[in-house]
């Protein structure tokens, strides 16, 4: 018979994966038709974050949204091929790419910002002030535990 750990330790794993899916169902089914210039959800947040943190490449993305590097250079070919960045090799290491965000991008980022701020009130509506503190509190002691005490 399984003690009450388990049980928690598969329940917690369960709401998880449960809550990722309908966050991502919800943004799919009512925000992703709104997001400008034929970006999907992943470019959007990646521009916006190229904007808001100026001089980021490749490795911040990477760390920053925990992806693969073949997924970030995926992205930033999309990026780059829908106008809104260009790539060029980097002034003090030729394998690294250098981002230079074009006019677009910077109009752009603030209409995806606005969507996903809107987005964001969605998700967090009904919920206080203290609930959303704890649910940070409680957030970054699980990633804690699930990065092996080496969260971000």
């Amino acid at each position: 018979m399984e003690d009450n750990h388990e049980k928690r330790e598969k329940t917690m794993r369960w709401k998880l994966a449960i809550l990722e899916r309908d966050v991502h169902n919800k943004f799919v089914e009512d925000y992703v038709d709104r997001l400008p210039g034929q970006l999907n959800q992943y470019e959007g947040r990646i521009l916006s974050y190229l904007v808001t943190h100026p001089g980021s490449g490749a490795g911040e993305v990477i760390d920053e949204f925990r992806l693969k590097k073949s997924t970030v250079s995926g992205i930033f070919k999309s990026l780059s091929g829908k106008g809104y960045i260009e790539l060029a090799s980097g002034k003090d290491d030729g394998r690294r790419k250098e981002i230079i965000l074009k006019d677009s991008a910077y109009e752009r980022q603030k209409q995806v910002a606005l969507i996903f701020k809107e987005f964001d009130c969605v998700v967090q509506e009904g919920l206080t002030e203290e609930e959303l503190a704890v649910f940070d509190k409680i957030f970054n002691k699980v990633e804690n535990n699930l990065l092996g005490g080496k969260s971000k």
